[in-house]
């Protein structure tokens, strides 16, 4: 029988805002000190609320490069360490997804961000997202309930190394959302909203 403590469905994610100014400085560093994994567009449809008083972060998204998934998230939107299941779906499948989990009445927002993926020793993803002027990064490490803890402090390491400013507070995690809502749009599901995103999902498909 398999130990489901042990299986790495915990999204270990740590923050970090980068100024503009710093950004082509650690994007060039990051090329040549880790292994480039991917740069791409992703468009993406956020489903935010509580189920059974547990709060959920359901997200139908496709890069580019024709690549859809699935990805339900469980745990405050802030925190660190959610708990995650991912499953890809076909591009065709996008809208289709989207209007399953419209019947769900969460708060909905559609979103587009490039990100420049990088690969770190020891299963570490290094992620620069931009969205305009606003940048920040994420460190990832898939974990289990055993090694959260030392892996959380690998990646606290690496934030230190880069010279990066931890976001560690809710309400500067909070702000940061406030500012990127200015660049995305609140999905409402009419025909007018099914409309404008079948249009933005033209480009990626």
């Amino acid at each position: 029988m398999s130990n489901f403590s042990n299986q790495n469905n915990i999204e270990l994610e740590l923050r970090a805002e980068v100024s503009l100014a710093e950004f082509e400085s650690l994007l060039a560093r990051l090329r040549q000190e880790t292994q480039p994994l991917s740069e791409v567009k992703r468009l993406s449809v956020m489903f935010h609320g509580e189920m059974n008083g547990i709060p959920v972060d359901i997200r139908v998204r496709i890069k580019d490069d024709k690549r859809a998934e699935v990805v339900i998230k469980k745990g405050a939107l802030h925190s660190a360490n959610r708990t995650e299941v991912a499953q890809e779906i076909a591009p065709e499948q996008f809208l289709g997804m989207v209007r399953v989990f419209s019947a769900f009445g969460l708060q909905t927002k559609v979103t587009e961000r490039e990100n420049f993926n990088f690969s770190l020793p020891n299963d570490i993803v290094f992620t620069l997202t931009k969205t305009n002027d606003i940048i920040y990064a994420e460190l990832e490490k898939m974990s289990n309930p055993e090694n959260v803890e030392s892996n959380k402090i690998e990646l606290l390491k690496i934030i230190d190394q880069y010279g990066l400013r931890l976001i560690d507070r809710e309400e500067d995690f909070y702000d940061l959302c406030k500012r990127l809502d200015e660049y995305d749009w609140f999905f409402q599901g009419t025909a007018d909203h099914h409309e404008q995103l079948e249009k933005l999902l033209s480009q990626y498909c």
